[in-house]
């Protein structure tokens, strides 16, 4: 019996010895270098190499072990276990518990999908007063500006439509089913708390999308109560107050935010050399947001209530021997509920739910009825509701997906703007989804130095809409990617991406294109692939580069054509290929203070249908896209000051599709400069600061007719209470 005990002994000394594990990242499934491991006594440590990998010689059988990182949480776990299982999951320090579900592929690098996130400070939240403004200055979005603070700003990405891009507000799509456009105006800075752009659909995307998705978040998960309020005044008349509140416990988190702007919008602009000011674009706005989250154990829940409201007039063209307009108004009022819902079933296995409803009401008062047709009000609600349900599995290596999704939407009246002909009662669509993603990683695949990451995902999506009568659309959609990186250059990691992607026709271009029997109006199609990488290299206090080469060939895009009646109506007549290079580059210096970023687009996007002979729209750059766009920024930021500086050059772009010269909108440089200061009073932090935009009294137009405003002055006051 001695003899067996010692053979047995013997036998686990010999393969304890022989034994090594892996540390790696339980999101990215990628090696973790330079995790600390000791035992409990902390009589023998070790310290996991460039592979992750650890070896147990050191330590006995009976040892009880520590994992330590600073970038991640702590591991408690046995020798014993470790044999068995050969693989230490580490969980990133910022991501706890039920989080990893909602914020893994945000915050994952080795996504298959390239991915820009904006940091929202107190200082840049004062400095662009909406979404879209800071959109177009911090990403690579092209952003359809039609005048002013108030004036509405559209996203759109790499050469296509605002309709091809989809906005999550709290993992629920808000693109306007009349339009497939979100108003970014509509979403103050001051609610907001995560922004990121994904520019392809990847595997944790179930929305088809050629145009990227935008995804905005509010509410913070914090314990101590905090409570900023703020007042904002313009030159042009522009003002603004806020208040947000957020506070809550270990389970229960709850926010709320009120964000209240009125203006004139009566801002100078020079056309034909003649300076003048903006005429009924005043406008008034409310948007309030509150969000509670509770969790325990492995149930994690979220309600989110949002309410828009706008009143603004609409401007009109502005063009020769026309410069004021109509006395027209807008009058908008939206409700957007969220309930989220994340259970963790098991270690591996968890269940997400999202329910939204959706409610808008517009109406438009034209009392001289220059813009709606024999009637001086049109009015119209839309009634959108969402279940999405989402299984997840993930075992580190391998994570999939598999969601259902069904939309019921209800329109009772379209026809707000010019039409002679009678609207339908009502205007439904049901649409359903079903889609399935996965990824796999590799770690030193065949002996190789790399570690690689393979993923994909296929959907099918069924529309039925009734107008006059019912139409049914099927789509089966698809995308894949890899990255990788080597063990020779980690800090860059290396991907490529192809989807094939599709867009079903807004209620707008459905119900237009019936207005002469026509009821086969085509999904647009794309397919569209890119590469490139994203690197961060420790130079100074970090430097981060990103660079990708995309190219995407669209199919049957709705264009929309004039008719016989002056009417325009939307026909599929249109094949377009774009392509073109994103770089983006993040320098960061003097202990994180100084912050230096420069992003450029390049942006060749051609129409490649020709229709007839004589047709010189053939080959020409799409409308109102230009072929080179940069944006770059300074910020200085310290306890007491800040400073920053922002720089906007857009390329010539053209507004009629043969590209004459004599119809374009020449190339703009516009620079805004900022800066305020922090003190404290009474043991309350206060913030001052003054913004000038378009500092050197640039006259341009984003978009033909519609000017942006001259030089600008915005002064800004805050105070955070702790």
């Amino acid at each position: 019996m001695i003899v067996f005990y010692f053979s047995f002994f013997v036998c686990i000394a010999i393969n304890l010895n022989a034994q090594s594990v892996i540390v790696i990242d339980s999101i990215s499934a990628l090696p973790v270098e330079n995790v600390y491991i000791v035992n409990y006594d902390s009589s023998i440590s070790s310290v996991s190499d460039r592979y992750g990998k650890v070896e147990l010689s050191q330590f006995s059988l009976t040892d009880k072990l520590i994992f330590s990182h600073l970038s991640y949480s702590k591991k408690y776990t046995s020798v014993q276990e470790i044999v068995k299982t050969k693989i230490i999951y580490l969980l990133p320090a910022n991501i706890k518990g039920s989080e990893v579900l909602i914020t893994a592929n945000l915050e994952n690098r080795y996504n298959q999908t390239f991915t820009e996130e904006i940091k929202l400070t107190p200082e840049i939240k004062d400095i662009f007063l909406n979404a879209g403004d800071l959109l177009k200055n911090k990403t690579s979005l092209m952003i359809r500006d039609y005048g002013g603070f108030g004036g509405v700003k559209t996203a759109s990405a790499r050469g296509l439509t605002s309709e091809n891009t989809v906005v999550l507000f709290n993992e629920a799509r808000i693109n306007d089913l009349r339009t497939g456009m979100v108003d970014l105006s509509a979403i103050g800075t001051s609610g907001i708390n995560k922004l990121y752009f994904q520019k392809n659909a990847g595997d944790d995307v179930y929305y088809p999308s050629a145009g990227g998705v935008l995804k905005i978040y509010t509410g913070k998960e914090q314990v101590e109560e905090n409570i900023n309020a703020g007042i904002k005044y313009s030159s042009d008349k522009y003002r603004s107050v806020s208040l947000n509140y957020n506070g809550g416990n270990e389970e229960l988190f709850y926010s709320i935010g009120i964000e209240r702007a009125v203006s004139s919008n009566h801002f100078p602009f020079i056309f034909n050399g003649i300076k003048l000011k903006r005429e009924n674009a005043h406008f008034n706005k409310t948007f309030l947001s509150s969000d509670v989250k509770f969790k325990t154990g492995g149930i994690k829940l979220g309600l989110s209530v949002n309410y828009f409201h706008l009143q603004s007039g609409i401007p009109g063209f502005v063009v020769t021997n026309n410069y004021s307009s109509s006395r027209a108004q807008n009058f908008n009022n939206s409700f957007l509920t969220i309930l989220n819902s994340e259970i963790i079933l098991s270690g591996q296995w968890q269940y997400l739910n999202v329910i939204s409803f959706n409610t808008q009401n517009l109406i438009i008062n034209d009392p001289d009825g220059i813009l709606v047709f024999a009637d001086s009000k049109k009015d119209s609600r839309l009634n959108d509701f969402s279940v999405q349900n989402k299984l997840s599995f993930s075992s580190g290596v391998f994570n999939s997906n598999l969601v259902y999704s069904i939309t019921t939407a209800g329109l009772n009246n379209i026809t707000s703007f010019v039409s002679a002909n009678v609207s339908p009662s009502k205007i439904t669509s049901l649409s359903q989804t079903i889609f399935s993603g996965a990824n796999y990683t590799l770690i030193q695949p065949l002996n190789t130095p790399i570690a690689l990451r393979l993923s994909g995902g296929v959907g099918l999506q069924h529309v039925k809409e009734k107008l006059q009568r019912e139409n049914n659309s099927k789509n089966v959609y698809y995308r894949t990617g890899i990255s990788f990186s080597h063990e020779a250059i980690p800090q860059i990691i290396f991907k490529t991406h192809y989807s094939h992607e599709y867009r079903v026709p807004t209620f707008n271009e459905r119900y237009y294109s019936n207005l002469f029997n026509h009821y086969d109006l085509k999904q647009e199609e794309y397919n569209s692939y890119d590469v490139g990488f994203d690197a961060e290299f420790k130079l100074f206090d970090g430097l981060n580069l990103s660079a990708v080469y995309y190219k995407i060939l669209g199919k049957d895009k709705i264009i929309w054509i004039p008719t016989r009646l002056a009417i325009q109506t939307p026909r599929n007549i249109s094949d377009v290929e774009s392509q073109g290079i994103e770089l983006i580059a993040t320098q960061k210096l003097l202990n994180n203070k100084i912050e230096l970023n420069i992003i450029y687009n390049y942006i060749d996007a051609k129409n490649k249908t020709r229709l007839s002979s004589s047709d010189n729209g053939f080959d020409k750059q799409l409308i109102y896209t230009p072929l080179h766009k940069l944006n770059a920024g300074f910020t200085y930021t310290d306890e007491k000051y800040f400073v920053s500086v922002n720089a906007s050059f857009l390329s010539e772009r053209f507004y009629t599709a043969d590209n004459n010269p004599l119809y374009s909108l020449p190339a703009y440089i516009v620079l805004d400069i900022s800066g305020g200061f922090n003190f404290y009073l009474l043991g309350i932090k206060h913030r001052i600061s003054a913004v000038i935009y378009n500092l050197l009294d640039e006259n341009y137009f984003v978009i033909q007719s519609y000017p942006m405003p001259l030089r600008t002055y915005l002064l800004n006051y805050s105070m955070e209470i702790k």
